[in-house]
């Protein structure tokens, strides 16, 4: 790729994510999503910019799960859900009506479970696939279980590792049933 608006060009591309010999790119300043064979020849895009349901305003992050496309968009503070082919299918907030400054910046989707990290109220947030928030853990601050940047967040169904850039550490929490 290289710089620009057209089709295979970036302007600030983030976090990407492969399925079924496909490379889905957040492209964040196009407000896009850009999908590429494995060899890196384009195939197609996906998202308008705007701030309706169902358009893309900074993606930052992308995460195929189950032949669907979770795009994190931090400016919207929202999660988009895509088909494989870039049709929309539905749109959650990230605060819930919990605050007013969330941020999502990663978004990973493990056993039909959506773990969030927001750089905008120091946490990570646990929805189900519909969008219902199910679990927030933690605050600002640089105690265990307190973050400073919680930039991305993974699971193996056994622990949530965390990735806190400001704290300069990865912290890991056991998942209890």
């Amino acid at each position: 790729g290289s710089s620009g608006t057209q089709a295979g060009e970036f302007n600030t591309p983030h976090r990407l994510s492969a399925v079924n010999n496909e490379l889905f790119v957040a492209d964040s300043e196009n407000h896009r999503i850009q999908v590429f064979d494995t060899d890196g020849n384009f195939l197609r895009q996906f998202g308008t910019h705007g701030d309706y349901v169902g358009q893309l305003n900074h993606p930052i992050d992308v995460h195929a799960y189950d032949n669907q496309i979770f795009v994190a968009d931090s400016a919207r503070a929202s999660i988009l859900v895509f088909d494989l082919n870039g049709k929309f299918m539905r749109e959650f907030e990230v605060n819930q009506n919990v605050s007013d400054i969330s941020e999502p910046y990663s978004v990973f989707v493990y056993d039909n479970l959506i773990f969030i990290s927001d750089v905008g109220d120091f946490s990570v947030k646990v929805f189900d696939l519909d969008g219902n928030l199910v679990k927030k853990f933690g605050q600002h601050g640089d105690h265990y279980g307190e973050f400073k940047y919680p930039l991305y967040t993974v699971t193996d169904g056994k622990k949530i590792f965390v990735s806190d850039a400001y704290n300069y550490r990865i912290q890991i929490f056991n998942i209890t049933p």
